[in-house]
């Protein structure tokens, strides 16, 4: 009798440790399912920056606070990115949040000069509509803190 109901606890123990298990998979597959999203909108947004689609590149674009966020693709008249390249630096724990540099690579008509510019990033994840945001505005290419690429 005693056997039996050392059985039953065995098979209790395991069995919450089974759900355990499963319960803990399943919430870093959600992670690693939004760090793919996370990277999908990134690339995303920054080839449409790359191509000039720069409506396009506003649809990746909310406040997280729920500020309206105003957009002039017209100031990037004269810009023709030739590339980019991203850095995802850091991905909360929470993977609601996440800091990533793009560094632009760029063409300004206007001077003639092939420039660069990094683009330090704020993205959050809206989980009602389960995408990521830019919480910030198109990159700033003229005039602006831009290096010259040798």
């Amino acid at each position: 009798m005693q056997g039996l109901a050392s059985l039953g606890r065995c098979r209790f123990g395991w069995a919450v440790i089974s759900v355990f298990f499963v319960v803990v998979s399943c919430s870093s597959i959600t992670e690693k399912e939004r760090y793919v999203k996370l990277q999908r909108s990134v690339k995303g947004y920054a080839s449409d920056i790359r191509w000039g689609y720069y409506d396009a590149a506003a649809g990746f674009i909310a406040s997280k606070k729920n500020q309206p966020v105003f957009i002039d693709p017209q100031r990037l008249e004269g810009i023709r990115v030739t590339g980019y390249d991203m850095a995802i630096g850091e991905l909360a724990p929470d993977s609601e949040n996440a800091s990533i540099t793009v560094t632009f690579h760029y063409y300004d008509t206007n001077s003639g000069r092939l420039q660069s510019t990094a683009d330090v990033q704020s993205w959050w994840y809206d989980e009602s509509s389960h995408r990521w945001f830019l919480d910030g505005s198109l990159p700033v290419f003229l005039h602006q803190s831009s290096q010259n690429v040798r």
